[in-house]
């Protein structure tokens, strides 16, 4: 219960959004203006691509201006000295939702979804899984940790009595997908900002950080979380954050959407070696193709040291691919050779998922994927049209190395 706060909960007049900026306008010490409360409009919009809800500015704002400020009393967040910040925060959630009407947060939390469509609530028998190694891999670890997290929040210190998977399911997506930055709990966690985790995703050339927010202290001896206008907006326009710098299958894990013009995507390449690379954490098994269709330094250098033969490990001349060159004519052959006709295969994969989309159940569900493969399949295209896709001759020394997609 926040201090001040009436015991017995009372019924707020008008829809869900109205009825949770009553209540923060409520918990609100100072003038609503103070905190941006009344500059702000909450509502739903109806477009041809999506339906979403968002803030809209009833006045221009310059950049640097203030959006939002959330009194931090009005913030959930974990306890500072626990040990797990996930679990905990997600422990919090459950019990307040548990306590409906009762509950000091109850207007927020009947404002967020009961039902959410990141990754992890995919089909698992979805034919998709089936072209996208990342996909399936990064849905079999949420998964994981879902069920991991039903474990803990089933242990005797945490006991939740009959908690189920559809409960802990909805309390980590909801953490995952709306938690915003905080210095203590980020990244495992962060803190759940109400009215502030409603602020939509809005590209910026430096990526931003998550959410764009942060915590400072002002005169009335309260703490708050600020917003502030990464760019002007117009009177009536949505005010948007940035997530943070996050390829497509990151954004797909964590907030349901991916973008087909992100300039922080990658194309993964898994790679199993049967000499060099094989025990040695220095290396990786996931290489990647950057946005601009170029290698990055790491593909590079676990290639050319995975396709470097025997005579070359021995000399000693692999060093060189750690500095970021080549090895030798015919290793960099090796090399534009294994990648072309791996992003041949990949390309062709990314058709077929293109054009079986519409196999999947929900339509922002089938758009994600679809944003995600058109994404992928630029890289691809960009690569294959660029210098790295030279076709030299047939090596039958380039099977050395598994690419599996």
């Amino acid at each position: 219960m926040l201090p001040g706060e009436d015991p017995s909960p009372r019924k707020l007049a008008g829809s869900r959004e109205e009825q949770l900026l009553t209540w923060l306008v409520s918990h609100t010490s100072v003038d609503s203006r103070h905190c941006g409360l009344g500059t702000l409009e909450l509502r739903v919009v109806n477009d041809s691509d999506r339906d979403h809800r968002g803030l809209f500015t009833r006045f221009p704002l310059a950049k640097g201006d203030m959006m939002l400020r959330v009194p931090m009393s009005c913030c959930i967040m974990p306890p500072e000295q626990s040990l797990n910040f996930m679990r905990d925060l997600c422990r919090t959630l459950i019990q307040e939702r548990r306590k409906g009407a009762q509950s000091t947060w109850f207007y927020y939390i009947q404002s967020v979804p009961s039902h959410y469509e990141l990754l992890v609530t995919f089909d698992p028998d979805w034919y998709g899984f089936r072209w996208s190694r990342e996909l399936r891999e990064a849905f079999e670890e949420d998964r994981r940790t879902v069920q991991g997290l039903l474990r803990q929040l089933s242990e005797p210190l945490n006991a939740l009595v009959d908690l189920t998977i559809e409960e802990t399911l909805w309390a980590w997506c909801t953490v995952t997908s709306r938690s915003c930055y905080h210095p203590v709990f980020s990244p495992s966690a962060g803190i759940l900002v109400p009215i502030g985790d409603m602020l939509n995703h809005e590209f910026q050339p430096d990526g931003g950080t998550e959410r764009d927010g942060e915590c400072r202290y002002y005169k009335d001896g309260r703490w708050y979380y600020e917003f502030r206008a990464h760019r002007a907006f117009a009177a009536g326009e949505e005010i948007t954050v940035a997530y943070g710098q996050h390829s497509n299958v990151d954004l797909l894990r964590w907030y349901g959407f991916a973008l087909e013009a992100n300039p922080f995507d990658e194309v993964r390449v898994f790679l199993s070696s049967p000499h060099i690379l094989e025990d040695n954490q220095l290396f990786q098994n996931v290489v990647h193709i950057s946005s601009d269709g170029e290698p990055s330094y790491l593909c590079l250098r676990d290639l050319r040291l995975a396709l470097a033969s025997p005579e070359e490990i021995s000399s000693k001349r692999c060093r060189r691919a750690i500095l970021g060159e080549s090895i030798s004519e015919e290793n960099e052959a090796k090399v534009r050779l294994y990648l072309r006709n791996h992003m041949i295969e990949r390309k062709t994969q990314l058709e077929s998922l293109l054009s079986n989309v519409g196999e999947m159940g929900g339509a922002k569900e089938r758009r994600a994927v679809q944003e995600f493969a058109k994404s992928q399949l630029r890289i691809v295209t960009t690569f294959l049209d660029g210098d790295w896709s030279s076709s030299p001759e047939e090596n039958p020394e380039t099977n050395q190395v598994v690419c599996d997609f």
